[in-house]
């Protein structure tokens, strides 16, 4: 049995988190001003090199606006952020996303899916494409293991928003990979893999058979179902 070296977070990933922490609970409102890189670094007991990383990592993902010669205020981070939001809010919550957020990722889910689906049978599936999702749902068939089945589910879908043709589509799916896992993981440790399984092969079946609308109502049910069905993933 091999055990993996144990990994203490750096000074500049705890002050983020402490940051972060603070905005996501409302401690430091939208709006609020930062105290100086200075300030901060003294009353937390780090470098202002640690500091100034760290406001800018926060910046990028739009927890924070700087404004030179003004200050760092909490930005809106709901309208101006990134997809890194979405992980530091699963942190926040104990590596758990909040339900309004699991929500939002299902409806987004939809949009993207019932995009892709409609690309792919506007026009005739190949071989090769049909073999690359076909051998997905094959592994899928051969593990009963809630994480490898989710990545399996993942992979098939990222596999369609590819195949869509659109440039942005894979890139903004893959965005969103660690909090998609997650919730399909739970998805499979509730309910099993059996209808996860049933859905991907009949949306097969549907993209062979260039049957855009049966393909688009597969894919609208089976993620509302998620959100207000029998088959909720809600914490």
């Amino acid at each position: 049995m091999e055990f993996e070296k144990l990994q203490t977070a750096s000074l500049k990933e705890l002050f983020i988190s402490s940051v972060e922490d603070k905005i996501l609970s409302g401690e430091l409102p939208i709006g609020a001003q930062l105290p100086t890189e200075r300030e901060l670094a003294e009353m937390m007991d780090v470098s202002r090199g640690v500091v100034n990383s760290g406001i800018a990592e926060m910046a990028h993902k739009g927890f924070l606006e700087v404004r030179p010669r003004v200050g760092t205020f909490v930005a809106d981070y709901r309208r101006v952020g990134k997809s890194d939001i979405f992980l530091s809010i699963m942190h926040y919550n104990g590596g758990i996303l909040p339900e309004q957020e699991i929500r939002s990722l299902l409806e987004f889910k939809i949009l993207i899916d019932c995009f892709s689906v409609r690309k792919l049978t506007a026009r005739a599936i190949t071989e090769a494409e049909v073999q690359k999702l076909e051998d997905f749902v094959d592994q899928m068939a051969e593990t009963d293991d809630p994480q490898q089945v989710s990545e399996l589910a993942y992979a098939y879908n990222q596999e369609l928003s590819f195949l869509s043709g659109n440039t942005f589509a894979p890139l903004i799916y893959n965005s969103f990979k660690t909090a998609n896992v997650q919730l399909g993981a739970r998805y499979v440790q509730r309910y099993g893999k059996a209808s996860l399984y049933h859905y991907l092969q009949q949306l097969l079946v549907q993209l062979l058979n260039g049957d855009t609308a049966r393909a688009v109502a597969l894919v609208e049910t089976h993620l509302t179902d998620m959100m207000t069905g029998e088959h909720q993933i809600y914490e």
